[in-house]
């Protein structure tokens, strides 16, 4: 039987965007490997310069992305047992048909490694498809549905044992069983399955090991090859690092030396420990309350090193230079964002936004003493707070009171909804003439890299080279040029984004709306109780003492 194994994807690296993809296609066409290249071949490329034309796809594309993250290409393998003995010839016959039926649109090179006891094919092709750009999309279960029957399918056609022949499973039974012990919870693999278990392999953890290990009597997390070190941050708004980097600006501003810097951030709770590095020198870790990893001062970024800090102190407490002398300034200005709040204003008439504020403040949700929160209870806190703040809005915006006057703002909104229907049927109605015309330039659009390739000697595309003049012609003479039509067809795009994105916020509305009707049913309103309740609400120690020095200045300068 034959088994298709999905080994691994190809990322960018420091090494280059493409340094993996360049090593997986130099290891499946090792001469060494495939009797000198006698077992090897390649679909929509050529052996000579499949990563340059691989490379050429994304450029021409777009898609030549530095991220960690994307995907520049994949590595799969089929193999056979041992016991089944499959000719060189047979497995490049098989493995050629694969790749032209169902990696028609992408560049691929394929070979037969002859190094092994047992028969087994290469495979390494691009992430971005040939035709019209877009990247190679593998969903959870393709194995079982697709690819793999496929690869029975072909084997059978030349009398080769299936691998339902051999298991006594149906791929989809052998997948469940053998493929999704293999699966990984890494996040940056968690599409590209390994299908063939291996013995004694045990399932890939997190980014850093539960149970730490020991080297020199010291304990440590190994890190995993190939991940970001802030990965899960990068999604988030509001990281750890820019919560830590705030709390050290604040703590600057109000220091006037190093050592009262640093116990001004033990005195919001921070562990602090120093050390010293060999390419940063001494440097100092912060772990925050909630926080398991510290975070060195030096991966910040720059103005956070020690001999930046002590400049800042230094040149925070500086007097300003005299008029003819410049000041010697050689660092970054930043801005300080402060977490306090200040109690919301609304109109007397507003009864419902203000029941909303008081609800806020029972709640915890707004910062009763204006302490220093930690970056987990701002996280907890942020969402409450948007929601709140989002009905409130409404409140203001339809004027709701009561359940009439909402049912009465959900109206009005269907009714706007019911506008934005027209429009985009409006746009399709106006496109009607000029169907055919963006149906022939996207099939042209689809064929011009084939066509460019032929042009620079790859003659496997001449159908596809032929048919984009065919369709050139066809287009002239409709008698608008490629950047109109181009510009028209984004201009619908762009309409009928704006019109779905205002819809979905249109039904957004409708849905808080719901709520708040919900909230009014559970909370009958006393106005009286209300006011009196808001008025009670306290201001934050800091502002209170802010008011309280505005109001000093005032008097002294009226004095």
């Amino acid at each position: 039987m034959a088994i298709l194994k999905m080994i691994s994807t190809c990322h960018p690296t420091k090494a280059g965007n493409n340094a993996t993809l360049k090593k997986c296609i130099n290891y499946a066409l090792n001469p060494k490997k495939t009797q000198n290249g006698l077992f090897t071949g390649a679909s929509n490329c050529s052996t000579n310069s499949a990563l340059e034309d691989m490379i050429r796809t994304k450029q021409f594309y777009g898609k030549d992305s530095s991220d960690k993250n994307s995907r520049t290409g994949y590595h799969w393998t089929i193999s056979w047992s041992p016991e089944e003995h499959v000719d060189y010839y047979t497995a490049l016959e098989i493995v050629k048909e694969f790749c032209e039926k169902q990696l028609k649109d992408y560049e691929c090179v394929y070979s037969v490694h002859t190094d092994q006891a047992h028969t087994h094919c290469h495979i390494v092709f691009n992430s971005v498809n040939f035709n019209d750009g877009k990247k190679f999309r593998y969903e959870d279960g393709d194995w079982a549905k697709i690819f793999q029957p496929e690869l029975d399918k072909l084997c059978k056609a030349r009398g080769l044992h299936t691998l339902e022949d051999d298991t006594g499973m149906s791929n989809k039974e052998y997948y469940k069983t053998q493929a999704m012990h293999q699966k990984s919870t890494n996040k940056k693999k968690n599409n590209s399955d390994d299908i063939a278990h291996e013995k004694n392999t045990t399932e890939k953890k997190n980014y850093y090991s539960s149970q730490p290990k020991q080297r020199n009597g010291k304990k440590y997390y190994k890190k995993r090859r190939g991940n970001n070190k802030y990965y899960n941050e990068k999604k988030e708004s509001y990281t750890k690092s820019e919560f830590i980097k705030k709390d050290i600006d604040d703590a600057i501003l109000s220091s006037h030396s190093l050592s009262e810097f640093f116990m001004i951030l033990e005195g919001w709770g921070y562990k602090l420990r120093h050390g010293k590095s060999e390419k940063y020198g001494d440097y100092f870790a912060l772990t925050g309350r909630g926080m398991e990893r510290a975070r060195r001062n030096y991966a910040l970024g720059k103005g956070y090193s020690l001999e930046s800090i002590k400049k800042r102190i230094e040149l925070k407490n500086n007097p300003l230079p005299e008029y003819d002398v410049p000041a010697q300034i050689d660092m970054r200005q930043f801005i300080v964002r402060y977490v306090y709040w200040k109690k919301p204003k609304y109109n007397d008439n507003s009864i419902l936004s203000k029941r909303v504020c008081v609800l806020m403040y029972k709640r915890g949700i707004l910062n009763k003493k204006g302490t220093r929160p930690n970056y987990y209870e701002i996280k907890k806190s942020l969402k409450k707070i948007r929601e709140y703040e989002n009905n409130i809005d409404l409140i203001n915006e339809y004027h709701i009171g009561d359940v009439d006057s909402a049912n009465a703002a959900i109206y009005q909104i269907d009714s706007e909804i019911s506008k934005l229907d027209a429009e985009r049927k409006n746009v399709y109605v106006e496109r009607m003439p000029y169907k055919e015309l963006l149906k022939t330039y996207n099939e042209m659009k689809k064929n011009e890299m084939a066509y460019y390739s032929y042009e620079n000697g790859m003659t496997e595309h001449k159908e596809q080279h032929d048919r984009y003049i065919e369709l050139k012609s066809v287009l002239n003479k409709y008698g608008f040029s490629d950047s109109e039509i181009e510009k028209y067809q984004e201009d619908i795009k762009t309409e009928l984004k704006r019109i779905s994105k205002e819809k979905r916020q249109l039904k957004n509305k409708i849905s808080s709306i719901n709520n708040i009707k919900d909230f009014i049913d559970e909370n009958v309103i006393d106005a009286q109780k209300v006011e009196q309740e808001y008025e009670n609400i306290p201001e934050p120690e800091e502002y209170q003492q802010k008011q309280e020095k505005q109001q000093e200045n005032k008097k002294e300068k009226t004095i």
